[in-house]
């Protein structure tokens, strides 16, 4: 802490001196912005970022600050799970979240700025932001551009679920490559609303970013004047002293709650979300510790999804950036939301809404007509298999009937799942159950086979929020905890049923 009366004032602003004459910054310039760079040079999430980086820097040191860029570990899930390298993100989180209150700390900083990309990347953030407890805006990074692969689009997602179409001898391995060096034509996270684009969405109805911003494609023009603009919208949030502890409330977190179960997306949010709400204790209006997943049941009876967008629809991404984006939902969702209280982008959440023009398209659906079933865009699913609830997300279920009973299959891990796909173990029929451990790309990976509309998913772990499929996962207690996934053996049969919002084995 900069502090006139600390005994060692007098040393530090020598060592300062020292430091910033060897850079382009100046050692009096206020306020002292870190700008958080999470960010590996072999991802495409990121690989943009470190330019609007530099940009932003610039764009402070402009208007009279001192732009200073802060480098953190960057993990990129995908390439994390898909190497068996998932139980790292854990730590990964951590370090992120200890590398920016350090230097917030250690510099003495007056505010962040943060680049916020990928899956783990996003709530990190978030978290590192609120250890932090500096005037705070987060911009997102963005999503990757689509290709073309023999003269159609093609994207990552695509892509995950042409493994399965290649492991069951449906697509051969040199089609698979040639698709996965064709599906990206520019920077950003997986398209889709994957884990990562339903964060950098979330982040607005939190209050820390500006409203308007997501999604936004990566490479675009689009980003680089955003990022200019969280630049200036920076000083105004120092001079109001928008810290996330401040802004983040247990209204925040159920607006974007709301926000996305609007727009239908991933579920692994959820548990993002509760983690950010377990760092500021807070509490609903019982007192009780805030349950995310009881705010999704509540929230649940009064908003429906109203755009559809894949994994959880027929639109893509850039759809939805031409429509208007997370602010167009918001919009559509003002009755329900909290409009009255603070954001670090604006005065007020009001304000920021209210500054975007609603705009009239028939990519939305309206609040009574909702979608497929009139569903929330994720719904928790009880029974005797998950007392404590799992995540579904209806609209991505890609089964004929909302009700299905089926024959356990069990898998300790995806690996095994995988092997079994590609012997032909999974057939139609099947409730395909993995404990212990994520099951991470899999349900792509089924979908790709053709097996997604003949097959469940249920598992204690989590899963990728680009799957496709009936899948119930994140289920609570999980078998490690003693829960009821643990007593499951080959053969029991299984019901997942979407009206009753239930998962059970029946006996």
């Amino acid at each position: 802490m900069r502090d006139s009366e600390h005994p060692l004032r007098l040393l530090g602003e020598a060592i300062e001196s020292v430091q910033f004459s060897q850079s382009e910054s100046r050692v009096d310039a206020r306020p002292r912005v870190g700008i958080v760079l999470s960010q590996a040079a072999m991802w495409v999430c990121g690989s943009h970022l470190p330019a609007i980086a530099q940009l932003i820097a610039r764009e402070i040191d402009m208007r009279g600050g001192c732009g200073l860029v802060l480098h953190t570990t960057a993990p990129c899930d995908g390439a994390y799970f898909v190497r068996g390298q998932g139980g790292c993100l854990p730590q990964s989180f951590e370090d992120i979240v200890s590398n920016v209150r350090q230097a917030v700390a250690g510099h003495a900083l007056d505010a962040l700025i943060l680049l916020s990309s990928c899956d783990t990347t996003v709530p990190a953030h978030i978290v590192a932001a609120v250890r932090a407890n500096v005037p705070a805006l987060m911009l997102a990074g963005g999503y990757q551009s689509p290709g073309v692969h023999q003269g159609r689009r093609t994207d990552l997602m695509e892509v995950y679920e042409a493994f399965g179409a290649t492991l069951t001898g449906k697509l051969s391995e040199g089609d698979f490559k040639s698709m996965a060096r064709h599906c990206v034509s520019g920077p950003g996270v997986c398209p889709g609303l994957g884990t990562a684009s339903t964060m950098q969405m979330a982040i607005e109805a939190l209050g820390l970013a500006a409203v308007g911003n997501s999604p936004v494609a990566g490479g675009s023009d689009r980003l680089r004047e955003q990022a200019r603009n969280i630049a200036h919208r920076i000083f105004d949030a120092v001079g109001r002293n928008a810290t996330p502890r401040r802004i983040i409330s247990a209204a925040a977190i159920e607006d974007a709650v709301s926000v996305i179960l609007g727009m239908g997306g991933a579920p692994s949010s959820i548990g993002f979300l509760q983690r950010v709400a377990d760092e500021l204790s807070l509490t609903d209006s019982e007192g009780q510790a805030l349950d995310v997943r009881c705010l999704v049941e509540r929230l649940g009876e009064k908003v429906r999804q109203i755009c559809f967008v894949g994994p959880a629809g027929d639109h893509a991404i850039e759809d939805l950036e031409a429509a208007g984006g997370a602010a167009q939902v918001m919009k559509r969702l003002v009755p329900v939301l909290s409009l009255d209280r603070p954001s670090a982008a604006d005065c007020t959440f009001r304000s920021g809404i209210d500054a975007v023009p609603y705009v009239a398209t028939d990519f939305f659906h309206g609040q009574d007509a909702g979608g497929p079933g009139s569903d929330p865009g994720l719904v928790i699913m009880r029974g005797n298999l998950a007392p404590d609830g799992g995540i579904a997300r209806p609209a991505a279920s890609t089964m004929a009937r909302r009700r299905f009973v089926g024959t356990a299959l069990l898998f300790s891990n995806a690996a095994e799942a995988y092997e079994a796909l590609a012997d032909g173990r999974i057939r139609p029929g099947l409730v395909v159950v993995i404990r212990g451990a994520g099951i991470e790309d899999f349900a792509c990976a089924l979908h790709g086979a053709g097996l997604s509309g003949h097959v469940a998913v249920i598992s204690d772990g989590g899963y990728s929020g680009l799957s496709r499929g009936l899948v119930v996962g994140f289920i609570r207690p999980a078998a490690v905890d003693g829960g009821p996934l643990r007593a499951v053996a080959d053969g029991d049969q299984i019901a997942v049923d979407l009206d009753r919002r239930v998962v059970e084995r029946l006996e």
